[in-house]
């Protein structure tokens, strides 16, 4: 059938791809931005959260996608960093049309 090293090799390359997966896309989560709150989702149940609890945000730029980084105030359900891959439009259209939601913030960058 197939030697020893050829299964124990396949297995240890499926184990290692199930690891890379789980940490990395595993990790990101759906976010939806309301008036009042921000929700959170690992698309099997949903956290709402208070923009008065936004720590920072941190937004990198891959080139081909940006990853944003939330970094929370106390820990929540869903740990004290929410990361998601943003609609490009969407998440520049609700920061800049509710800048009052994210003042906080921007006092704090001044300090």
């Amino acid at each position: 059938m197939g030697s020893w090293q050829f299964r124990t090799g396949y297995v240890i390359m499926y184990i290692l791809f199930g690891l890379f997966l789980y940490f990395t896309f595993m990790k990101l989560l759906r976010v939806d931005m309301g008036p009042e709150k921000f929700y959170a989702s690992n698309y099997m149940k949903t956290y709402a959260y208070d923009y008065s609890n936004i720590q920072k945000i941190d937004e990198q730029n891959y080139g081909i996608f940006k990853l944003i980084v939330i970094h929370l105030n106390s820990k929540g359900s869903l740990g004290n960093r929410i990361t998601f891959i943003p609609s490009y439009k969407n998440y520049e259209f609700f920061i800049n049309g509710h800048k009052e939601l994210f003042e906080h913030l921007i006092d704090k960058e001044n300090a």
